[in-house]
C-alpha cells in the first residue's frame, strides 16, 4: 500500500475527506509532493544495479523525510480490514499504485508499464515498500538501505556470499 493509494481513491479536491475516513487529518507532505520528489531524483540510465542503488536511496529518503504520511498511511490499511468501503478504495487503487512504482523506480511514464510488468514489477515494489515502511515505522535505525537490499537479493538468487565492497 502507498500513500497514493489514498489520495488517488478520492475525487478531485476530496483527499483531506479520505484521509479522514481512514482516521486521519491529511498529513502534511502529501502523497503527489512525495511522488514528484521521487520522480525528480530518479536514475534512469546506468547499469541496473546503479539505477536501483541510486533510486531506493532516495525513496528511503523520502520515508524519513515523510514518515507521518507513511503512518498514516499503516494505520488506514489496518482500518480497512473494519471498513469496507476503505477496503474497496485501496482495492481499487493497487493497480494504478503498482503501475506508478513501477514508473518512478524504472524511469519511464507509468502510462507505458504493462499488465504483466504491474503484475510482477509493481508487486515486487509495493512489496519493498510496505515493508520498508513498516521497519521505519518500528525502528528506522534497522531498516536496510539500497546496498542492504541489493546485497539481500543476490543472496537470495543464489548469489553466494557478500561481495567485498570497496
Amino acid at each position: 500500500m502507498t500513500p497514493w493509494d489514498i489520495e488517488r481513491t478520492c475525487s478531485p479536491g476530496r483527499s483531506a475527506a479520505c484521509w479522514k475516513r481512514a482516521g486521519h487529518a491529511r498529513p502534511r507532505g502529501t502523497a503527489d509532493e512525495v511522488q514528484a520528489s521521487l520522480g525528480q531524483g530518479a536514475s534512469i540510465g546506468g547499469e541496473l544495479t546503479e539505477r536501483f542503488q541510486s533510486n531506493w536511496s532516495r525513496a528511503l529518503e523520502l520515508f524519513g523525510k515523510h514518515q507521518a504520511m507513511w503512518r498514516a498511511q499503516l494505520e488506514a490499511v489496518m482500518r480497512a480490514e473494519h471498513d469496507p468501503a476503505l477496503r474497496e478504495a485501496f482495492d481499487r487503487a493497487q493497480p494504478e499504485a503498482r503501475r506508478v512504482l513501477v514508473g518512478l523506480f524504472h524511469g519511464i511514464d507509468e502510462r507505458e508499464v504493462d499488465e504483466e510488468k504491474t503484475r510482477v514489477l509493481g508487486s515486487f515494489y509495493m512489496t519493498l515498500v510496505s515493508g520498508v515502511v513498516v521497519q521505519q515505522a518500528l525502528n528506522p535505525g534497522l531498516t536496510p538501505d539500497a546496498r542492504d537490499l541489493i546485497e539481500g537479493m543476490r543472496r537470495v538468487l543464489g548469489g553466494g556470499p557478500p561481495v567485498p565492497s570497496g
